[in-house]
């Protein structure tokens, strides 16, 4: 069986990444609306009463998804501390790209 790496896979399937390309933006709208979700179910409660946060986004890819759970928990004044991790390092370029777009930046 032939190696592939998980490059080459995310670019043969074609997963949208780049907040340059509204089809990830989209993607990314449409996951903070499922975290918000989430928050009217109560599910982040507890972090939210506490007021920080730290999100571990493990295998991150561009870290779109730990992006829009720090937006969500920000625009309810939070403190957060987020950090990302993945394998392929084009991808986690991105993050910078990802935070901007959300509205959000570091210390």
């Amino acid at each position: 069986m032939e190696k592939v790496s998980l490059s080459r896979l995310y670019k043969e399937i074609e997963w949208v990444v780049d907040p340059s390309d509204s089809r990830a933006r989209e993607r990314f709208k449409s996951i903070v609306s499922t975290m918000e979700k989430l928050v009217s179910y109560g599910v982040f409660r507890e972090v939210l009463e506490r007021g920080e946060a730290s999100i571990l986004d493990v295998m991150a890819a561009s870290g779109i998804c730990g992006v829009a759970l720090a937006k969500v928990f920000v625009d309810r004044g939070a403190r957060v501390e987020l950090v990302v991790s993945d394998l392929r390092s084009d991808d986690l370029g991105l993050v910078d790209s990802w935070l901007d777009f959300a509205g959000i930046r570091g210390e």
